[in-house]
């Protein structure tokens, strides 16, 4: 929040030997008055509308005044001066309330209290708005919230004081006592608290200890099997000059007192921070490993109440214990500490893999960013309730900086590359968000409907590698803020805050609410957003940079105006989480280099060195062997001291750092050399690849000449000629030639030996390592040691998927007695290039054989590479129908990569019409107390010339149950590629409006036996769930409902692989009930089938490509062909889509969507996709749609 206050600060120690009294002055601006119909709203510059729900909203201003040491605020008195009165009749706009982003009925205003409205008084009778203190790194605070506004409602008579004092009287206390402990004299905690008071001259009035040599500036909570995955964590900040410890959640719960572990850690934590000043805990768990303590919420009175809301706060806010009444509502308003001692995030993993992303995105947003993308940030808004109110609007605000109501906070500066997807403007689509996140703009930011699964139009189940294609390396890896409800609850398996950030793609973290965003109807004056603002502002007005204690100081902001009365403030601080790295430094500028002036080589013995820069404030380290021995920070003439834990006492090299936000961070080297004589050293190696693969990939089978440069960094020449041996006793390492001699250096002399060594790197490097060498230099009598690293890449080989095209029958279903061509679509997400990729296929099952081999030339880094030769799958007629088998693959390389993948394929159609019966179809109810009604009914059926479908409801025609909430779940099935399911669906359920339900149904999906989850149909869901406790659904659920009479719906089943279940569910409230939900003619599909409908295919024709394979290159002159053409020919005037898919399904690009008359059309397609980027070579489809038709054809990308 800006901070634009004018003030006289005084402290005035009273008669009483224990009291003090602070006064505080501050002048306002002339006020702003707004028009709201017929009301008025009062507005004042950096003032915050509050009040009570029905009595006039007040310009409150928010102050955070430092107490003296160990004292607390008991009383407060404000003394306006100077009222102005403001001519005119006024009636103050009503406090409105907050609601649940998730709850989309619309409110009725919240009219004028007429208790207030009516009387003929002077509103407020109290000026204070709220006040409390908290305790921040032990310093006392004061929050307080006070109004200048004069309002007597019945008279209409309004006024304001130009200027207001403040008189704090404060008193030693218990609380103010016991938060000393946690007082330390870090620069970085002083500077925090500087930023965060109106009165930083307080400070000096402290009497700070001694600076800790044994600060800890990095904590990670670990279990203790993922210790050695963390120390890469560790590493990356150590080399930005961090002290990182890791400690092990086994530990604490062995050594720690508490009643569980939740108290055990936090007990730890205080203890860690009381003796090592902390400033980031990284808690490296999900629920499984560091549970969380569930807060109390109440907002409304009783409107909406949860005993459990996930919150990390409490164990960063140590003060207090968070339940002083032993009850079972944690964090009361009386029990809250609202300040928080130190940053704090959380990361959430399911397996190692998942652990290694989200490192490997914090190193490359740290230490390797994509730079010309750093200056950029998406803004993503959705339509939130009828009205309307666009959650736009409230982006907006955080665009270059708004005061609306009167809140004044500094935004993302327009000069950035700003974007946005705006429902307010137009609608977008799951396809836009991917493309937008993939983009990688530094900073997103989103309102809009969300769920523990869903979230900026996109299911858990689409947050994947495959469609979010940012790897840090084409485009950066963004953080996200988003304000919806539930995105980021990590008490349910796997929110979808964990989905962005666990993947090796997507957010490198992640800020979001645990349960709901609360927002206003028809105003941006929602509480989710005043965080989400002063969030912003501390990045960009406060240069917060750290992305904990940007977090930190939004919520400090909030204090002010936290009280008994707006209670949703405290909702939004418990909720409000990062999923993260809290020690991460956000770019807010573009990035500069460091200059800084070091010795290059200091004596064995010495204790310290002065290093200088022209930046102030930056942090220098010097490291051995990533251990901190000292480091210092620079004054304001740009140098610093840095004193040595102990005087260094071998000779070698030593590693200095320095770090500073919107820096990249620097890195060098110090020698330590004796006293005396020669000391010669390697200051560089450097590696060329020759032989047969020179694809600038230093990988296995590569030859490597290495060149050294060698510099006597001593006294004194060497006494003979030198010579240098290289040693290296890696197993994948094979010296050619190991020695090379040359003439005696002379102190200080440098000589670089080209070509001086040759090495042979074997087959068997199969991922990404370091290799160390030795070299060792000898002249005369002496021997010196110097050690240097080559880095190795690798080919790390994925299957993607397979394409089958079934050579014989009439249709593209692989049916008992047919065969097909397979081909298999590989990735290589390594670093390195893949040579010879050999495939053979195997199959066990008595009913399939498979023939065949293909070996691919090369697959380049992050290439898709297909199959060219076909491998011929033959099903015996014998063969039962609805039948699938597992094929067996051994994909290698000559550099000794090697995978071996199982895939299932299934054989015959899976289709349902229900005429003999359910079968291994199930139903039962999925919640206590609720009922199940599916069962097979006569009433109604779609099926042609059958009588019978699925229903839930009664009997007959009569109607569903009250709290009905019962699946309807399908046998078990393997997806062919490309999948896609369609059934037919009657439905009569209650609706209240055309976009909102009170009951309904909605499909769920299982693969791989996991966990079920909602998906959406092609065309979406029409309708969502109103707020109602009655409801098994939550709140903003979207839901088939109303009257739907037999229509087809189609479910993209293509981003899955596997064997799948579905299940459709249906649920209702506790009041109207309708007839039900009936379901029929249920069939999987797959994309690359082609189906005969309303029109033949010989009256409608779809002809191969040409040429086919095709080369589309970019430049003219090249050989290949630029395009390729797809005719097509119409019997008569017809819709007609014509659109090109990926092998995973993916539509790619959409070459005719419009009405054509009969005749011959030819299309070219020039190998880009819808953004015009050039697609990778592989095997791509093109479908032809024509009303009910469709066909499919392959075709060939080669470059």
């Amino acid at each position: 929040m800006k901070k634009i206050f004018l003030l006289v600060f005084t402290v005035a120690i009273s008669v009483s030997l224990f009291a003090t009294e602070i006064t505080f002055r501050h002048t306002f601006s002339e006020p702003t008055i707004k028009q709201l119909n017929q009301f008025q709203k009062i507005e004042f510059e950096n003032t915050v509308q509050q009040g009570k729900i029905g009595e006039p909203s007040l310009p409150y201003l928010g102050t955070k005044l430092l107490l003296p040491e160990g004292e607390s605020a008991v009383k407060i008195e404000v003394n306006g001066k100077n009222d102005v009165s403001i001519k005119g009749e006024y009636t103050l706009f009503p406090t409105q309330p907050n609601q649940k982003l998730s709850d989309l009925t619309i409110k009725k205003f919240a009219q004028p209290n007429p208790q207030i409205y009516s009387k003929n008084a002077i509103y407020p009778q109290n000026e204070v708005y709220n006040f409390t203190t908290q305790y921040l790194d032990g310093f006392s605070i004061c929050f307080v919230a006070v109004t200048p506004v004069r309002f007597n409602p019945a008279t209409k008579e309004l006024s304001y004081f130009r200027d207001i004092e403040i008189t704090i009287q404060t008193e030693p206390s218990s609380k103010a006592q016991e938060a000393l402990k946690f007082l330390h004299n870090s620069q970085s905690i002083v500077n925090f608290v500087t930023n965060n008071v109106n009165n930083p001259e307080m400070l000096s009035d402290y009497n700070l200890p001694d600076s800790r040599d044994e600060e800890i500036d990095y904590l990670i909570i670990a279990a203790q099997e993922k210790v050695d995955l963390w120390e890469n964590l560790a590493d990356i900040y150590r080399y930005r000059g961090f002290r990182v410890q890791i400690e092990t959640i086994e530990n604490i719960q062995s050594t720690q007192t508490g009643n569980d572990l939740q108290e055990k850690i936090r007990n730890f934590l205080i203890d860690k921070f009381t003796v090592n000043s902390i400033r980031f805990v990284l808690l490296a768990g999900d629920e499984d490993v560091i549970p969380h303590r569930g807060m109390f919420g109440d907002v409304n009175n009783g409107g909406t109440v949860d005993y459990d809301i996930p919150s990390d706060i409490y164990y960063c806010a140590l003060d207090g214990n968070w339940n002083a009444d032993g009850d079972n509502r944690w964090g009361e308003p009386a029990e809250a500490d609202l300040a928080p001692e130190f940053a704090l995030g959380r990361f959430c993993y399911n397996n190692d893999t998942e652990i290694n992303n989200f490192i490997n995105k914090v190193d490359y947003y740290l230490n390797n960013p994509v730079s010309d993308e750093l200056l950029s940030s998406l803004f993503v808004g959705e339509y939130l309730w009828e009205g309307p109110t666009w959650g736009g609007d409230y982006m907006d605000e955080m665009i270059g900086g708004s005061s609306t109501n009167g809140h004044e906070t500094v935004g993302v500066p327009t000069s950035w590359n700003i974007s946005t997807l705006y429902e307010r403007d137009g609608n977008w689509t799951d396809t836009d968000i991917m493309n937008a996140i993939s983009a990688g703009p530094n900073l997103i930011n989103h309102l809009g409907h969300s769920n523990n699964d869903y979230n900026m139009k996109l299911y858990s189940y689409q947050v994947t590698d495959g469609n979010i294609t940012n790897n840090g390396q084409n485009h950066g890896f963004p953080i996200i803020f988003t304000q919806g409800c539930y995105a980021g609850a990590f008490d349910a398996e796997d929110c979808i805050t964990e989905k962005y950030t666990s993947i090796a793609h997507a957010a490198v973290s992640m800020i979001s609410h645990s349960r709901y965003g609360w927002g206003q109807q028809g105003s941006t004056n929602g509480a989710s957003q005043f965080f989400h603002r002063e969030y912003i502002d501390a990045l960009f007005g406060e240069n917060i940079f750290d992305l904990g204690y940007a977090l930190n100081d939004a919520k400090i902001d909030a204090i002010p105006f936290m009280s008994y009365e707006n209670t949703v403030y405290y909702w939004v601080d418990y909720e409000t989480n990062l999923i993260g790295d809290p020690a991460l430094s956000v770019w807010t500028e573009s990035p500069e280099n460091i200059e800084l002036t070091y010795p290059q080589q200091i004596p064995v013995g010495a204790s310290e060195i002065e290093v200088s820069s022209s930046l102030l404030n930056l942090d220098v380290a010097v490291l051995r062997n990533s251990e901190i021995i000292g480091r210092g920070n620079t004054n304001i003439t740009g140098s610093t001291m840095i004193y040595f834990d102990s005087p260094v006492q071998e000779t070698g090299n030593l590693t200095i750092v320095a770090s500073k936000a919107n820096y990249y961070t620097f890195s060098g080297n110090i020698a330590v050399v004796p006293t005396q004589g020669a000391f010669v050293i390697c200051q560089n190696a450097q590696f060329e690849e020759f032989g047969d693969f020179l694809d600038n990939s230093i990988q296995s089978l590569d030859s490597v000449n290495v060149s050294v440069t060698l510099e006597n960094i001593g006294m004194e020449s060497t006494e003979n000629e030198i010579s240098a041996i290289l040693s290296c006793d890696h197993e994948f390492v094979q010296i050619i030639n190991n020695e090379i001699s040359a003439s005696p250096l002379e102190a200080t002399a440098s000589v670089t030996l080209e070509n001086a060594f040759q090495i042979k790197l074997l087959a068997g490097i199969v991922e990404p390592i370091s290799i160390p060498f030795i070299l060792t230099v000898n002249s005369g009598s002496s021997s010196w040691q110097s050690s240097f690293s080559l880095s190795v890449n690798a080919p790390e080989i994925e299957y993607v998927s397979y394409t089958m095209l079934v050579t014989s029958g009439d249709d593209q279903v692989l049916e008992p007695g047919e065969s097909a061509e397979l081909f298999f679509t590989y990735h290589n997400s390594g670093n390195g290039y893949s040579y010879e990729l050999s495939t053979t296929a195997f199959s066990y099952d008595p009913y399939v054989s498979i023939t065949g081999n293909d070996v691919i030339d090369s697959v380049n880094p992050d290439q898709y590479a297909v199959t060219s030769e076909p491998f011929i799958l033959e099903v015996s007629a014998s063969c039962p129908q609805q039948y699938s088998f597992q094929l067996e693959t051994l994909i290698y390389d000559i550099l000794g990569s090697n995978i071996m993948s199982s895939i299932q394929i299934p054989i015959g159609t899976v289709v349902e019409d229900f005429e003999d019966g359910l079968g291994n179809w199930t139903h039962a109810s999925l919640s206590g107390g609720f009922v199940d009604e599916w069962h097979l009914e006569t009433s109604r059926n779609h099926t042609e010339g059958g009588n019978y479908s699925v229903k839930c409801g009664g009997q007959g025609n009569s109607d569903y149950s009250n709290s009905n909430h019962s699946g309807l779940t399908s046998p078990a099935f393997v997806l062919p590629p490309a999948a896609y399911v369609t059934f037919y669906h009657w439905m009569d359920a209650e609706t209240n409006s055309s976009t909102q339900a009170w009951d309904g149904g909605i499909i769920e999906i299982s693969v791989n036996g996991g966990e079920f989850q909602q998906i959406e149909p092609v065309g979406g869901y029409p309708y969502t769930i109103m707020s109602n406790d009655e409801s098994p659904f939550a709140p903003g659920t979207e839901v088939f409902s109303g009257n739907i009479n037999w229509e087809e719906v189609e479910l993209d089943l293509s981003a899955f692989s596997g064997t799948v279940q579905l299940r459709f569910v249906f649920g209702s409230d506790g009041y109207v009930t309708e007839e039900g939900w009936y379901i029929d003619d249920f069939a999987v599909h797959s994309y690359t089938s082609a189906e005969n409908n309303t029109i033949s295919e010989k009256d409608i024709v779809l002809e191969q490509n040409y040429p086919n394979p095709f080369n589309p290159q970019i430049f003219a002159g090249r050989n290949g062909n630029a395009s390729t053409k797809i005719a097509f020919q119409l019997p008569q005037k017809s819709g007609v889509k014509l659109s090109i898919y990926n092998i995973r399904g993916q539509q790619v690009k959409t070459l005719v969507n419009e009405e054509k008359e009969k005749g011959k059309y030819f299309v070219s397609w020039d190998g880009k996709d819808e953004y015009n980027r050039p697609v990778a070579s592989g095997v791509y489809f093109y479908k032809l749609q024509v009303d009910r038709f469709t066909s499919v054809k392959k075709m060939i990308v080669m470059k």
